[in-house]
């Protein structure tokens, strides 16, 4: 293909045009050598000096061994180091490196990939750039700084508060100062002549097939001489290692001295292998820079072959129509603040792959580069967002506007652009003043790159006056799905279904809500998947956003993710795996003829179910299935096997493309449980109640049981088993109120514990206790009044430990309720608590807190947690943290539940239900066991998922009747 050669001056005036004159730092960031990167790359990190308050000068002078200056690691934020630095005032870093002889001759590059927020850089006492901007990187040539001598004394200035700081509001938003040398920085030696910016982009034919790779250069000449290059190009496939595509290039016109040539030039590629998020599919363009036949300098870029298409209100990658699963994502690390590693940001993609998440939105700044160049590896749509959130609380002075808003934008638009991985440019976060901050930005972000959509990440979805390529609503709520299912543009919901995080009192209490969020979560993301004109959504949040300050507290909005800032997997997560999943798998019909049926849905976006390994067990027969589904189809799939037996399940596991396990289900009834009824026989020898009545005392006896009923002391009632104490008490009605509140929305270190939220009904009366006697039944009825409710509870004794508990109370005043039942007393060695219950899914992992069945402890030997969580990396599992109350699995709400049973040494209660009933227990304050059995349960009290959650709630009223009957028995055996 032809190429066309753009001179400097026309290069300069269309610079100057995007991005304003500056004179300091070259806005451009050059690409890494390749061959000898460990000789001519050289990383910054490690000990730097530091002083918070440094004296005036430092930069010219050595004065760094004084007692002020202390060591500080490098990348770090001050704050998660120990240092504080006074408002609005410069800290202090400083080094000393040698410059390496084998340099001499090269251009020496400095290259920061983020330093926050505002930032003076000084080579050897003298100023070499200045920069504006704590998430976005830059670079400086500073050879002419360096002279002859080979030693290198960096000095920086750095201030976190500043108009980029309060344009992101990124360090009230982390309630602690982000400032600090928080990414990467090294040192880049190149030759005199050399790649200043290496950029591509991809386009299809009309079948999309075969390929258009665009790439364009910029080639400085930073010597004393001209020079007519050649350009060496080679296309790599990364999968086999083979070379598809090689192109020679040679400039006919020299460049001179002093001089940028900018360069574009366009290969056909025939039939690459497509990048998309379900087939991460690279390729790297190596790139060798030849002066007279040498090689002057080698680089590359990964590249991916894909193409994005807006289409009436969908998008289209390679002429697929997409449905993006996403959460919204922040760099976090408990004790490093916003600082992350490469490893950590593999780590992060891996784990949200492994739940299903197709995109990712890194709100509310551009990410490290580590985290893109993972995502164009793994497999995962990005949308990368602008660095400002409530933007319009800080006034821009019209002087800064370039600085400020364009070239931190423009500069994240020219950083990331050739990723392919990167789906969507978000121009900002939940912020007014769409025309007068971030008009001209959008339209500049447009210019710059064509190729992709725009988004104001926003609560209304004009917020951007329906100007840009996709519309966006935060928290639409479900009304959000009819609102927009036909709108003329997709819309993207990229903050939806707010994790319960707020609502502390209710967390502390009861972890199980996170398990009860999946109901809300499932059925939302339902409906949005139905809707065409609804793109996706990004849940928030995808991590805890917490940081654990040098003296142990605790700071940040909390405990909103489905990961912990600890990496560890929290029970929404596997409730948004299995929602995402793009596998849906339902039986079709029990066992016949050798072969059982399931019918199964493919919610891919590009892959046919060929592609994957279906792998099934069923006793001791097992298969794999691979069945032609294409994407967005479904069809019923047969597993041959011999007859199982009624108890046998059926496990499948779904393998993707990318040999991920995407999903698992655990099937029963594949033949109906067919048992012949036999009529239970009538022993003759019937054990009786014996009953000894003195005073106000009732004793009744029937072999190992033993019931106690008080007419005039509390307690009440108390129920025993081989003289055992297993019930201490008359049941407690339990009306709990939805309660959102949480100390605020921001934990701001002022307290780690929130008290337990499970105060029964108020001011308990018993009005009258009727009791009857009866060789088979001893029945008691207790009237009673609350402030909340008056009625009845009736109970109900056999001879053989079952008990029946019957209640039924009208309430005197209007409760919208999280949870309403019956809490039992049983004392303190009834630790170990069993259930079998009916689930949201019909598999999950055996430690999360909603499973099937299990058995837990009330407590372990971790140390307590608070709100955001342990305060060091911890060793056990999410469900193994524990407060006051007990351990995550043990305190939270079972719902459903089928069989409940609690078990000390010498006793055991068992609980029977149809699974219309929830338990949950806890140690109380007494340190005796409390057991909730409730008639209702649902979501809770978080403002922000509210919405979600409102569909599950039944408000009582004054005159409301609540009632239910409870079926459970004692024993002497455990």
């Amino acid at each position: 293909m032809p190429f066309k050669i753009i001179c400097i001056v026309i290069l300069l005036c269309c610079v100057n045009l995007l991005y304003g004159a500056d004179t300091v730092t070259n806005r451009s960031i050059s690409p890494l050598p390749t061959t000898g990167r460990s000789i001519w790359v050289k990383n910054l990190a490690g000990n730097w000096l530091f002083n918070p308050a440094p004296e005036p000068g430092f930069e010219k002078e050595s004065s760094w061994t004084n007692s002020s200056w202390k060591q500080i690691r490098v990348p770090g934020e001050w704050v998660m180091q120990g240092f504080k630095v006074t408002k609005n005032t410069w800290a202090g870093y400083a080094s000393k490196w040698i410059i390496p002889d084998e340099w001499t001759g090269r251009r020496i590059k400095l290259r920061c990939d983020g330093i926050y927020s505002e930032s003076q850089v000084y080579v050897n006492g003298r100023l070499a750039t200045s920069h504006i901007g704590g998430f976005t990187p830059f670079e400086i040539d500073i050879t002419d700084f360096l002279g002859e001598n080979h030693n290198l004394q960096l000095a920086i200035k750095v201030k976190n508060e500043g108009f980029a700081d309060s344009t992101s509001a990124a360090s009230s938003y982390a309630v602690h100062a982000l400032g600090g040398i928080t990414r990467k920085i090294q040192l880049i030696a190149l030759p005199p002549v050399n790649i200043g910016e290496f950029q591509a982009d991809t386009k299809f034919d009309r079948n999309y097939d075969n390929a258009i790779l665009t790439t364009k250069f910029t080639l400085k000449n930073e010597g004393k001489q001209p020079v007519k290059p050649t350009l060496l190009f080679e296309l790599v496939n990364n999968k086999t290692h083979g070379t598809v595509y090689t192109r020679q290039i040679l400039i006919h016109d020299p460049i001179q001295p002093a001089s940028v040539l900018f360069s574009s030039y366009q290969f056909d590629i025939p039939h690459p292998a497509k990048w998309d998020s379900e087939h991460p599919n690279l390729y790297t363009c190596n790139v060798k820079l030849l002066i007279e036949g040498q090689v002057e300098e080698s680089t590359e870029l990964k590249i991916g072959f894909r193409q994005i298409e807006l289409r009436g209100n969908q998008l289209f990658v390679n002429n697929n129509p997409i449905k993006l699963r996403g959460v919204c994502h922040h760099d976090i690390m408990p004790l490093n603040g916003r600082v992350v590693t490469a490893t950590q940001c593999v780590e992060d993609v891996k784990i949200f792959a492994h739940g299903n998440v197709n995109y990712i939105r890194t709100s509310h700044y551009p990410p490290p580069e580590e985290l893109v160049q993972a995502c164009d590896s793994i497999g995962m749509f990005l949308e990368i967002e602008a660095p400002f959130c409530w933007a319009e609380r800080a006034a821009v002075p019209p002087s800064l506007y370039q600085q400020i808003l364009v070239n931190q934008t423009l500069d994240m638009v020219d950083f990331f652009k050739s990723h392919p991985s990167v789906l969507i440019w978000s121009m900002g976060n939940e912020s007014k003043k769409y025309v007068e901050y971030f008009k001209k930005t959008s339209e500049l972000v447009k210019q710059a790159d064509p190729s992709r959509p725009r988004n104001f990440s926003q609560y209304e979805p004009n917020g951007d006056n329906g100007e840009l390529e996709i519309g966006n609503q935060h928290y639409p709520g479900p009304d959000g799905i009819g609102k927009y299912k036909n709108s003329a543009r997709p819309i993207i919901f990229d903050e939806y279904c707010h994790l319960n995080a707020y609502n502390r009192y209710e967390l502390a209490t009861d972890p199980g809500l996170r398990d009860a969020w999946g109901i809300g979560m499932a059925d939302m993301w339902e409906r949005m998947y139905a809707s065409r004109g609804i793109l996706g959504g990004a849940l928030w949040a995808g991590i805890d956003d917490t940081f654990i300050l040098p003296d142990s507290t605790v700071v940040g909005f909390g405990s909103w993710g489905v990961i912990d800032a600890w990496r560890r997997l929290k029970p929404e997560y596997w409730h948004m795996k299995k929602a995402y999943s793009p596998v849906k798998i339902k039986p079709y019909g029990n066992w016949q003829n050798g072969y059982v049926k399931y019918v199964v849905q493919n919610r891919h976006c590009f892959t046919n179910l060929n592609e994957c390994e279906l792998r099934w067990n069923l006793g001791v027969a097992s298969g794999i299935l691979k069945p032609d589904i294409a994407p967005g189809k479904s069809d019923t799939i047969k597993v041959f096997c011999t007859k199982p037996t009624a108890d046998q399940k059926l496990k499948l596991e779904v393998i993707d493309a990318r040999h991920m396990l995407i999903d698992e289900y655990l099937f029963d009834n594949i033949v109906p449980v067919f048992n012949k009824q036999i009529a239970k026989q009538v022993a003759s020898n019937k054990i009786n109640w014996r009953y000894e009545t003195k005073n106000d005392l009732v004793r009744a006896t029937a072999g190992k049981i033993h019931i106690v009923l008080n007419n005039s002391s509390l307690p009440g009632l108390q129920m025993y088993a081989n003289h055992m104490q297993i019930i201490n008490d008359f049941g407690q009605l339990m009306i709990l109120p939805l309660n959102p509140e949480g100390d605020g929305v921001q934990m701001r270190g002022k307290r780690k514990d929130f008290s337990p939220y499970n105060h029964t009904a108020d001011n308990h009366i018993i009005t009258k206790i009727t009791y009857q006697t009866q060789l088979q039944m001893f029945t008691i009825q207790v009237w009673d009044q609350y402030d909340e409710a008056t009625g009845t509870t009736t109970y109900r004794f056999n001879t053989n430990g079952s008990v029946e508990v019957q209640y039924h109370y009208t309430l005197t005043k209007n409760i919208n309720p999280r949870q309403w039942g019956m809490v039992f007393k049983l004392p303190a060695d009834f630790s170990v608590m069993s259930w079998v219950r009916e689930g949201l899914w019909n598999y999950y992992p055996k430690d999360h807190i909603g499973r099937l069945s299990g058995t837990v402890y009330v407590s372990n030997a971790q140390p307590f947690s608070g709100p955001a969580g342990p305060l060091h990396q911890p060793l056990a599992s999410w469900s193994a943290d524990q407060n006051s109350l007990g351990t995550n699995d043990f305190r939270s709400t079972k719902m459903n539940i089928k069989k409940l049973a609690l078990e000390s040494k010498f006793g055991k209660l068992v609980l029977t239900s149809d699974g219309s009933q929830h338990s949950r227990c806890w140690l109380g304050t007494d340190k005796n066991i409390r057991l909730l059995l409730a008639g209702y349960s649902n979501l809770g009290a978080e403002s922000f998922f509210h919405s979600q959650a409102a569909e599950f709630e039944y408000p009582l009223h004054a005159g409301s009747i609540i009632e239910n009957k409870i079926t459970f028995k004692i024993s002497a055996d455990k």
